[in-house]
């Protein structure tokens, strides 16, 4: 079910944030820092497949938000929410990519 896989992905991040003590901020900044070295390595036909894809993950997380939102731990809930942002950043930043080449 559904709220199995986001009870899964949030002991995940969890355990990830206990073993490698990085703050959901570090982990957002790095996204971000990424993403223009990312955008310049990824061939053209490449960006709209992978925009696609990181705008259902946006969607999953919403859903996730929505539907789980009593049930998920604060601090996993507060990361959602500020994973959604980045990954909006990242996609627009795929469609800028695509869009100038």
């Amino acid at each position: 079910s559904r709220k199995d896989d986001y009870k899964w992905f949030q002991n995940a991040y969890i355990s990830a944030f206990s073993y490698t003590k990085i703050s959901a901020e570090e982990y957002m900044r790095y996204a971000i820092e990424d993403t223009p070295l990312m955008m310049t390595k990824t061939p053209k036909e490449f960006l709209k497949p992978t925009r696609i894809s990181v705008s259902l993950q946006i969607l999953h997380r919403q859903v996730a938000l929505e539907e789980q939102k009593y049930e998920l731990d604060s601090n996993y809930y507060e990361f959602l929410k500020n994973e959604i942002k980045v990954l909006i950043q990242i996609r627009r930043a795929m469609i800028d990519e695509y869009e100038t080449r």
